[in-house]
């Protein structure tokens, strides 16, 4: 039902400015951390036509590879501290996120213990 309430709201905005709808892509992402110096992610890109439905883009997103060295591992956790800060951003209106780092999430955890 929400997807049909968005492309309805689409269609109405692009005819009352003149435009063509537009077509619509998604964007799915999981990031997790394994410790604080260790992420790992899976994307995948997804678009929608009228004879398929939603459908997975070829080629598009993955998983981290199995194989990947600490330093590509510490990069997925920034990736994930700024898809968190994103996330919140947009969804409790906060400018820049609530700014929590994973890193904090470890040691507020090991503090609970």
């Amino acid at each position: 039902m929400k997807l049909k309430t968005y492309r309805c709201a689409a269609k109405i905005v692009s005819a009352v400015h003149g435009g063509n709808m537009p077509d619509p892509s998604y964007v799915n992402t999981c990031c997790s951390l394994v410790s604080p110096d260790y992420g790992i992610s899976v994307a995948a890109v997804y678009r929608y036509s009228e004879d398929k439905g939603i459908y997975k883009v070829k080629d598009s997103g993955g998983v981290s590879p199995e194989d990947a060295d600490l330093a590509f591992r510490k990069q997925e956790t920034r990736y994930a501290s700024g898809w968190y800060d994103s996330i919140t951003s947009d969804s409790f209106g906060q400018p820049g996120g609530f700014r929590l780092k994973p890193r904090n999430w470890f040691e507020q955890l090991d503090h609970e213990r």
